[in-house]
């Protein structure tokens, strides 16, 4: 993006609001220098064309940076107007409001790629960013739909940091992509998740993710505890060969499960079939039903 220069902030023009709560610009103001900088958006800029459509509105971030959109279009991907009904009020095409948002320009740029359907990769925004930018998502009413190119970065940067995905999945009630970051969470030591990110996620989350672990092992166990089916005997397999398999069996899987942990049967329970017993056991988290909806519902968050 265009940044200003150093002093920029002392050469801008002076700053009206009007009574719907825009800004606008005061001409007759005197500037204290022939020339002023300001930072305007690279994707979102003036000439940005939406289906041959130049942008009619203007947000401005906190940090000062221009943001130039088609109030059509906010207005159509949001439940709520975009969080204010100046976007659907008919203005003059020929002055485009100004609108100020309290995010910075990371956020909200994440905001404004999500509902032009753009990936959020152009200033490679960080996790934390894009995971920041879903509680403003939220506040604009607009849902993050798992077929978005949004949902789609986040789950592609989930492994750096799995807990931190799920934890906010949890906070903002996104189902689909708790469950769908769940399974990088299966070699997490419950023990090691802070006091914060407990109290983020809530209980019922915190207890999905608890009962993941134990399902897990649970469900190896009982696969495990079942002896194999013996053939008819033979010279060379008798009833001593059959039980001192059985006794190899039963030392074997003793041992496994002493140590069993939520991933560790990966590697372990790989059979010589070349099938993965991993696959018949329970990855991710179940997702809600109508009875977790209704406990939920009634349940005080953390």
């Amino acid at each position: 993006m265009i940044m200003p220069d150093a002093d920029a902030s002392s050469l801008s023009p002076a700053i009206a609001y009007d009574d719907d709560g825009g800004i606008a610009y005061d001409p007759s103001a005197p500037a204290t220098s022939p020339y002023c900088s300001i930072a305007i958006s690279t994707t979102f800029h003036p000439a940005f064309s939406f289906h041959d459509f130049l942008p009619d509105a203007i947000f401005l971030t906190s940090d000062a940076v221009y943001f130039f959109v088609h109030r059509a279009l906010l207005a159509a991907s949001s439940t709520n107007g975009f969080g204010s009904p100046l976007v659907q009020r008919k203005l003059d095409p020929a002055e485009p409001p100004i609108f100020l948002v309290p995010e910075d320009s990371v956020a909200f740029d994440v905001v404004l790629n999500d509902v032009y359907d753009l990936p959020p990769t152009c200033h490679a925004p960080s996790l934390s960013s894009l995971l920041d930018a879903i509680p403003s998502l939220q506040s604009y009413g607009i849902a993050l739909d798992p077929s978005s190119p949004l949902y789609q970065h986040i789950l592609a940067e989930s492994p750096r940091a799995p807990l931190s995905v799920y934890t906010a999945a949890a906070q903002y009630r996104l189902d689909a992509l708790a469950v769908a970051v769940s399974p990088q969470l299966l070699s997490l030591a419950l023990t090691g998740i802070s006091d914060s990110a407990m109290c983020a996620m809530g209980s019922f989350y915190l207890r999905r993710l608890f009962m993941l672990h134990h399902y897990r092992i649970e469900y190896l166990k009982q696969l495990l505890q079942s002896m194999p089916e013996t053939h008819a005997e033979t010279v060379e397999c008798g009833f001593v060969e059959q039980r001192n398999l059985e006794n190899a069996w039963m030392l074997a899987t003793a041992s496994l499960l002493w140590d069993a942990r939520p991933d560790a049967y990966i590697v372990h329970a790989a059979g010589r079939s070349g099938v993965d017993a991993d696959d018949t056991l329970p990855r991710l988290v179940y997702r809600e039903s109508s009875f977790d909806a209704e406990l939920s519902s009634g349940q005080a968050r953390m």
